[in-house]
């Protein structure tokens, strides 16, 4: 027997008696103020007869989703067919039909394409702020690596060469021939082309950065920028500083600090609450110690754990740094909306 309209009413009710946190979302984003920005897009149909184009608003939800839960496009796909509270967060009956994990992958690519990350991300920003949310106390500005599919060096690339030359040498039946070094066109296309390697306490990693200045007050995120793993933290401030900002106290890291961060912050008005660094083979001494620990308290109110999910690490699987800055600005307006839906529960 097909579920009735009341069967669908009685479970959303023990839904809410869950208290289902996409419900609250729901309820406090207007999601019908992204259809100016989503507009600027328009899904083609496969063939004048196919299925009709899905709704750019629907569609832009499922990407929200999916990077809710930290989703892969087929995983998003099950899951809305699979669980209420997504198709009542995506409001979808029953028997409605999904978009499937194509259909959504080809909407993100148009997002990328018409660059349109920006515009939502601040959208939510301003919907936000309009319920009284302004940014207070000052910033507080740190860069979080987001991980991408490691490729291999090249010097990685031509020892694993090497030894497979080494074991065909060994082996006169082996009919198979050595390895190369060159990737192959298949392999290139799967390799993260704009991602990069760096090291942070002695540890390598591969992929991108999300550097933001969250206020003090709210702890909401108020801009944001997405770079390479590689692109040193202090020549992103000047463009995270937050103007609209009740305070001009600003907080970071000593990878923040240098002359021109520090001279930049001074002509523009703000004071800088930006570690210092201990000296090249000397101690810190202690009253610098003391002022990076009162610092510390104030930068240990970022706490990026609302946007893992699982013990889930930051990591986006895409090529190229156009996607990469949609995962990330759009980890960022996820990270928002909990945010917000946080601050409504605290009154």
């Amino acid at each position: 027997m097909q579920p009735g309209f009341f069967d669908f009413d009685n479970l959303n009710d023990k839904l809410d008696k869950h208290n289902d946190p996409l419900t609250k979302i729901n309820e406090l984003v207007d999601w019908a103020a992204f259809r100016p920005v989503l507009s600027k897009i328009r899904m083609p149909r496969s063939s004048n007869k196919g299925r009709p184009r899905s709704d750019t608003l629907l569609m832009f939800k499922m990407i929200f989703l999916r990077h809710y839960d930290s989703l892969s496009l087929k995983q998003v796909e099950y899951q809305v067919l699979d669980r209420l509270s997504f198709r009542r967060f995506l409001g979808l009956s029953l028997e409605d039909p999904v978009p499937d994990a194509n259909t959504v992958w080809k909407y993100e690519e148009l997002l990328v394409q018409k660059n349109l990350t920006d515009e939502l991300f601040y959208s939510l920003l301003s919907q936000i702020e309009a319920h009284g949310y302004r940014p207070q106390g000052g910033q507080i500005v740190d860069a979080t690596l987001v991980e991408a599919p490691k490729r291999k060096t090249e010097e990685q690339q031509q020892e694993k060469a090497r030894k497979a030359q080494e074991k065909s040498d060994g082996d006169d039946d082996d009919p198979t021939p050595p390895a190369s070094s060159e990737r192959t066109p298949a392999q290139q296309r799967q390799a993260s082309r704009d991602a990069a390697w760096t090291k942070k306490h002695g540890k390598s990693y591969f992929g991108y950065k999300n550097h933001t200045s969250v206020d003090k007050q709210h702890k909401l995120i108020r801009s944001y920028e997405a770079t390479a793993a590689n692109k040193h933290d202090g020549h992103q401030l000047e463009a995270l500083i937050d103007g609209d900002n009740s305070s001009a106290d600003v907080w970071a890291d000593s990878a923040y600090r240098s002359e021109e961060n520090e001279s930049m912050l001074k002509d523009r008005g703000y004071r800088s609450h930006i570690h210092r660094k201990k000296p090249r083979g000397k101690d810190m001494p202690e009253r610098s110690k003391q002022a990076n620990q009162k610092r510390s308290q104030v930068r240990a109110r970022v706490d990026y754990a609302d946007m893992k999910r699982d013990g889930k690490k930051f990591m986006v699987r895409c090529i190229g740094q156009a996607r990469a800055e949609l995962r990330i600005g759009l980890m960022n307006m996820v990270y928002n909306a909990r945010r917000r839906s946080f601050l409504s529960r605290v009154g």
